[in-house]
């Protein structure tokens, strides 16, 4: 977890593949791990950098409405992220369907965040890295607006 003021210093950059990976993790399946994946070789989930070329094919994929439409209904959606794990991996990026689930969270979290500071009277608009695919993806998920009383 970020510091407010950590939290304040990341909502002013930019910049794609400025993101940090979260330390969240998700139960992983032996058979979520194809051969020769980081965790084969001995890699940690989050000791490898996403690149910006991976960032944005993530997005590409994961935002498909059809795809988005079934990780809105099903609660246990692994089958969802080893599917785009094998897309990822058509277009030359190893990874796991675990980092998968972790980058798009990470990527949630912070867009609620932003979305949360810029709600919020007085504030200067801040953005993140990747801010204009998130809206386009979870604009319309209720799921990602945050939480205010109206008086």
């Amino acid at each position: 977890h970020r510091s407010a003021g950590q939290r304040q210093v990341w909502l002013r950059r930019s910049t794609p593949g400025a993101i940090p990976d979260c330390g969240h993790s998700m139960p992983v399946r032996a058979d979520m791990q194809p051969q020769g994946s980081k965790k084969s070789r001995g890699e940690g989930v989050h000791g490898v950098s996403w690149c910006e070329r991976e960032v944005l094919d993530l997005l590409d994929i994961w935002g498909e409405e059809k795809l988005q439409a079934a990780l809105r209904s099903l609660h246990q959606n692994i089958d969802i992220f080893c599917a785009i794990t094998q897309r990822m991996g058509a277009l030359r990026h190893d990874r796991t369907a675990e980092e998968c689930w972790s980058k798009t969270k990470t990527l949630c979290m912070d867009y609620r965040h932003i979305l949360a500071h810029n709600s919020q009277s007085g504030n200067t608009p801040a953005t993140c890295p990747y801010f204009e695919q998130l809206d386009r993806i979870l604009h319309g998920d209720g799921s990602a607006q945050p939480t205010t009383l109206v008086k």
